[in-house]
């Protein structure tokens, strides 16, 4: 065997795997940005001393947040939401399809939760819990405000697979690079088995 021919085979190999590892890492990231989300009730609806009930299922088996969304509104003051100064209650409870019940919390505005803030919505995250693929669930929320504030508001109330937010600009890069890989090596690879396939056709025809 030559060195030219050794050489050969090492970029064969090279490829074969920069290939099959790129659309590997592309199908991970892939899935890593595919944030499952079910959403519940959107738009403007009253929320104070209301009670809601929701039924969902097609979960992964993972992580997942209820979350309320405040769409921001120019004429409305959302600094007596961020300095606690709206009173409310949140009674929230998860069942299964046995109505069992699975989890459930008392939340006030002075209770420690995830928040997510931005010029254009608010987000309250409640009752994390660990989703099963074929559980069916049933969720009540009851709402108690002396305060219309909620009320007012465009809003949605969902389900949402806990991430990193921090780290999905990240896995939107590497899945692209990945994809860029792989396109760049699958070609060569395609080329390279057409050539090899002409010949040796070639050769039985000789």
């Amino acid at each position: 065997m030559t060195i030219t021919r050794a050489v050969k085979i090492m970029i064969l190999i090279l490829l074969i795997v920069a290939c099959l590892s790129s659309f590997v890492l592309y199908i991970y990231h892939a899935n890593k940005l595919d944030i499952k989300k079910i959403s519940l009730k959107a738009g403007i609806f009253d929320l104070s001393n209301k009670v809601y009930e929701f039924s969902f299922n097609g979960l992964k088996n993972d992580g997942y947040n209820i979350v309320l969304k405040l769409f921001r509104e120019r004429n409305i003051d959302f600094s007596i939401l961020a300095e606690r100064k709206i009173k409310y209650t949140i009674n929230i409870e998860l069942r299964d399809i046995k109505n069992n019940l699975l989890k459930s919390d008392v939340i006030t505005q002075d209770s420690k939760i995830h928040e997510g803030w931005s010029n254009e919505y608010v987000e309250l995250y409640f009752l994390p819990f660990i989703g099963e693929k074929r559980q069916k669930y049933s969720l009540k929320i009851a709402f108690q405000s002396d305060n219309d504030f909620f009320d007012k508001l465009t809003k949605e109330i969902y389900v949402e697979e806990i991430y990193d937010s921090a780290s999905a600009p990240w896995w939107a890069l590497f899945r692209r690079i990945s994809l860029i890989v792989f396109i760049s090596t699958f070609f060569p690879l395609l080329i390279i088995s057409l050539i090899y396939w002409l010949k040796k056709k070639k050769r039985k025809q000789a």
